[in-house]
């Protein structure tokens, strides 16, 4: 079956509005956001650690030939400045401690985008935290950096007048914000 990528980041942002962290919403609320800038040196994670999460966010937001992906925003740095900046010392030892357990028992590295996609559904489905968050901050990411929100979502700098309980069809999609 044949994803339509439009689709899928519209249910993840639903469900994730509904299910956002509590540091994650403190970094989208405090201007954190993804940046392509090139040749960035990592804070808090480590540069293997990138290359993994990079490896796992594309496949979770994967770009195409018109549209952008996680590899083209850096999601990988918007990770470690939420957990440079916003996550508490526990988050942080968390993630990483779900790191190091994550890739004692996965190489991803000679896996394919939909092996990766089926591995962070299984994981999330056993409850594992570190995979809910990494799932959680590719798609945050993505949707509130500049291209995610100009090229992928509706974006209108000046949105006009509030109107509620309006379909979703008629509106055009979820709004960058």
């Amino acid at each position: 079956m044949k994803m339509n990528r439009r689709e899928v980041l519209k249910t993840a942002g639903l469900v994730l509005g509904y299910t956002i962290t509590a540091g994650s919403a403190a970094a989208i609320l405090g201007g954190c956001s993804a940046d392509p800038t090139p040749n960035w040196t990592p804070e808090t994670l480590k540069d293997d650690q990138v290359k993994t999460l990079e490896k796992i966010a594309n496949a979770i937001v994967p770009g195409t030939d018109q549209l952008p992906g996680a590899k083209d925003v850096n999601i990988a740095k918007f990770m470690d400045e939420r957990l440079s900046i916003y996550a508490t010392e526990e988050e942080k030892t968390a993630f990483q401690e779900g790191y190091s357990s994550f890739v004692e028992n996965h190489k991803v590295t000679g896996m394919s985008d939909q092996e990766i996609l089926d591995l962070v559904k299984s994981e999330i489905e056993n409850g594992s935290d570190f995979m809910k968050a990494v799932h959680e901050q590719s798609i945050i990411g993505f949707c509130t950096s500049e291209r995610g929100m100009k090229e992928v979502l509706v974006f209108k700098p000046i949105p006009s007048e509030q109107k509620g309980c309006v379909p979703l069809e008629e509106v055009g999609g979820i709004w960058a914000i």
